[in-house]
């Protein structure tokens, strides 16, 4: 040992002679200085130490992997034991653990569809409708299956009631007919959308920017004219299906029973809250 030479400068000598590494003087210049450089130097080997153990602990992982894959497959449970308290509690947990839920969105705040807004809505695709039947009656007629002729005297005031009541009965088969196909084509359209329509959407809902969505519920937010929507969600083919019907074949069989039935609270009527459904102002 050289004259004066201190334990920690001998073995730092030492050190540098054995693996060749130049002696680097830095001149802190305070004592402060030369701290804040030690304090970043632990961090650094804080971090090199985490960086080695998670290292470790991977490659335990794949190991007994490999192990439990040699001895007939990947346990798919396992006993996990829980502290709860003061008790100890087993239970099963999956493993692989099972993908995550769906995104459920939690609570969303809507403007709720005014009664003006659905009104002309129903105007537009009411309007649609009428244009198919007469298609449609069209097109039974130039095929020989409705008789026009036979109701020409229909619209004569001699005829009396039951006369008219007949009409109706005749063509009592082609209205249900298209109802049946409007609740079809509407429920499909309003699941799956058309061009520039999107889902929940008619093509009068598409022109007065509504749209209906599926919800778990619907409350009344502080803003007057808007709606806390719990759950929102696009309607499926199953709600639209239901809606379609509900509101086409029964609600509009009943009038004029069924204009009670358009009293809308909350952006919905009674068969949306049957069917799980709110009509809301498009975003």
């Amino acid at each position: 040992m050289l004259h004066g030479e201190t334990r920690y400068a001998r073995s730092r000598r030492i050190f540098r002679e054995t693996f060749a590494v130049p002696d680097v003087t830095v001149d802190y210049g305070s004592m402060e200085a030369w701290a804040n450089d030690h304090r970043v130097y632990l961090e650094k080997v804080r971090q090199q130490q985490q960086r080695q153990q998670l290292l470790e602990q991977q490659m335990q992982e794949q190991l007994r992997l490999q192990q439990q894959q040699a001895n007939g497959g990947i346990q798919w449970v396992e006993l996990v034991r829980t502290t709860v308290g003061n008790q100890q509690l087993n239970r099963v947990v999956p493993y692989p653990p099972p993908p995550p839920p769906p995104h459920v969105l939690g609570t969303v705040r809507f403007e709720a569809a005014s009664f003006i807004r659905r009104f002309f809505a129903e105007v537009v695709d009411f309007s649609i409708v009428m244009f198919f039947k007469l298609c449609l009656l069209l097109a039974l007629t130039e095929f020989g299956i409705v008789d026009l002729n036979e109701y020409g005297g229909g619209y004569d005031e001699e005829q009396d009631v039951m006369q008219f009541i007949g009409l109706a009965q005749d063509l009592l088969p082609i209205e249900i007919i298209c109802k049946v196909i409007c609740c079809v084509f509407e429920g499909i359209f309003m699941a799956h959308g058309f061009l520039y329509i999107g889902v929940g959407q008619t093509p009068g809902k598409w022109l007065m920017g509504i749209r209906v969505i599926s919800c778990h519920d619907v409350t009344e937010a502080e803003i007057h004219g808007y709606i806390d929507v719990h759950g929102p969600n696009v309607i499926s083919l199953q709600q639209s299906m239901k809606r379609s019907f509900m509101k086409n074949v029964v609600v509009n069989s009943l009038f004029p029973l069924s204009t009670a039935a358009f009293q809308v609270h909350n952006g919905r009527v009674f068969y949306d809250v049957i069917v799980k459904t709110v009509v809301v102002v498009d975003l």
